[in-house]
């Protein structure tokens, strides 16, 4: 019997569609689904037990029981996005508040617009009665064992609906879910929180194939999955380009000599150096470190060197006596440019080059090649 009630349950999913499309603010969504929601749990608890069904029924239409506050009948909303009782009732919405209470909690993204969390709530709610999201049925067990266990107890204690979103696993596709009976087979999909997914469908929405940028074209979790990672490359390749536009337009750089042999500049941002360094693993480049900071000083900057004949780059800071070279890049191919050390004849080439042009003002390579061109000539 409570198999043909989810089902009959997910045939309507189908037809109220059309309704969720007319559907307009996130408020109506939740109102949406708070009633959908508890219709369910009250018919879930009709057909599991018609005796407990009858008594609570009956509180309900008495609405006597002073014991359980669950719901705010202003609905009023705190700034945690969870109604906060002040009237306390005996109310079959109890089910659909959790329900929709655990949604916005563990799988709604808090950084989307209004109107994908709208479009997200409701197919995740689809989702669930249509089987596609486990877990309904128990949690509303849940639910179900909670109230009836109050009620026989006579217990005068409010319901404490944290108890239920801190402890539901029902939605969660973490590996949380081994210890609840689930077998041990974990996909990387499944170690992947529905919320994150969520969250970069619409992060990388633009770069969504055509005719699934609307989340109601989606089928499962599963076609979500393959979305996001068919997106993700795109997205990446897109992203980096942006960024690459941002750093040209930021770069600072100091040009000391530029003619058919030879570029030299001094770095003077990390933007310069994230451009000189694009796809090396030059820890000066990497993005969120600040390393650039470390190594580049008023008196003692990070020198950008390249040599055209050859096409080699390097990288030069002359207080840590760090000189790195970065192979060239291979055509057509994103290749991270290795750093290593250089040979003495090498090393010695690039000094004498740069001997010529860095200025006294930056003091420590200044007198690193003084001190080096004396040497040489001892």
């Amino acid at each position: 019997m409570m198999k043909l009630l989810f089902e009959n349950w997910r045939k309507y999913t189908t037809k109220i569609l059309n309704e969720d499309l007319l559907i307009e603010s996130l408020e109506e969504a939740e109102n949406s689904v708070l009633k959908r929601a508890t219709k369910l749990f009250k018919g879930w608890v009709y057909a599991h037990d018609k005796e407990s069904y009858d008594i609570i029924e009956k509180k309900v239409e008495k609405n006597k029981i002073q014991y359980m506050a669950w719901y705010e009948r202003q609905k009023a909303i705190d700034s945690d996005g969870l109604y906060h009782p002040s009237e306390k009732i005996y109310s079959w919405e109890i089910g659909g508040y959790l329900v929709l209470s655990i949604i916005k909690t563990f799988i709604i993204p808090r950084d989307i617009t209004e109107q994908q969390k709208k479009v997200a709530l409701l197919w995740n709610y689809k989702k669930i009665v249509e089987g596609k999201i486990p877990g309904l049925e128990n949690l509303f067990k849940d639910i179900f064992l909670y109230i009836r266990n109050i009620g026989v107890s006579g217990l005068k204690f409010e319901l404490d609906i944290n108890y239920f979103n801190k402890n539901s696993i029902w939605f969660l596709p973490t590996q949380k879910f081994e210890r609840y009976n689930k077998p041990n087979t974990w996909s990387e999909r499944d170690s992947i929180p529905r919320y994150i997914m969520i969250e970069n469908y619409y992060r990388f929405i633009n770069f969504i194939r055509d005719g699934k940028k609307d989340l109601n074209a989606v089928a499962d979790y599963d076609e979500l999955y393959e979305l996001i990672n068919e997106a993700r490359p795109l997205y990446m390749e897109w992203q980096e380009k942006q960024q690459e536009k941002q750093e040209n337009k930021d770069a600072k750089e100091e040009m000391l000599l530029n003619n058919e042999d030879w570029e030299i500049k001094i770095l003077l941002n990390k933007s310069a150096a994230r451009l000189f360094g694009k796809r090396s693993n030059l820890c000066t480049a990497a993005p969120g470190l600040n390393y650039f900071d470390t190594y580049s000083k008023p008196n003692d900057p990070l020198i950008a060197i390249t040599n055209k004949k050859s096409n080699k780059r390097y990288q030069f800071s002359f207080g840590s006596e760090d000189f790195k070279y970065l192979r060239p890049e291979e055509k057509d191919k994103k290749v991270c440019f290795e750093q290593t050390e250089l040979d003495k004849k090498e090393l010695e080439e690039i000094l004498d080059v740069l001997f010529d042009v860095i200025p006294e003002q930056y003091e420590v390579p200044y007198e690193y090649l003084q001190n080096y061109k004396k040497n040489k000539t001892t």
